[in-house]
Formats: structure tokens, sequence, C-alpha cells
């Protein structure tokens, strides 16, 4: 599987989550309970999943392909990018 194959099916799982995040979020602001081990697993996918696991891959591989081939890592998609990074990383600390 190539590097972007693999950031693709990662991207993929991401969107499920987000999906099922807005459906949780849904269903809490209707007064419904969600149990406990679903927000764990939440939590856990956030946190080692998509921050380590996936942001890792972008920032070890993808990125510096990218600054190689001439994108600036100050500014542009990879800028974007890293402050999602620093962001998803502050909301799975709370």
């Amino acid at each position: 599987m190539s590097s972007t194959e693999s950031l693709r099916k990662d991207h993929y799982l991401i969107e499920k989550m987000l999906k099922s995040l807005n459906t949780t979020i849904e269903l809490l602001q209707e007064g419904k309970k969600i149990p406990n081990e679903i927000l764990y697993q939440t939590i856990d996918f956030l946190k080692n999943f998509t921050n380590i696991c996936h942001h890792g891959k972008e920032e070890e591989t993808l990125f510096p392909s990218l600054e190689k081939n001439g994108m600036a890592r100050e500014s542009g998609p990879i800028a974007r990018m890293l402050f999602e990074h620093e962001f998803t990383i502050k909301l799975a600390e709370k």
C-alpha cells in the first residue's frame, strides 16, 4: 500500500468518526445518555489514531515530501494542517 493510499484510508476512518461524533452530539442534545465505554473509545481514537498515528504519517512523510517539492511549511496547506494537528491535540487533552 502506498503512503498516499494509507493516508486516504486514514481520512476515510476519521470522517466516519466525525459523522458518529455529530450523531453523538445530537443524541446528547436530545437528552439521551451515551454509554461511557463508547465515549472512551471515541477519545481513544482521537488521541491515539488521529493524533499519533495519522498525524505522525503526515508530519514525518507527507509534509517533508511536499516541502522538498517547493511547498512552504510556514504558510499554505502545510501550515494549516499543522494548526489543525495542534488543535486536535489540545482538544484531546481536555
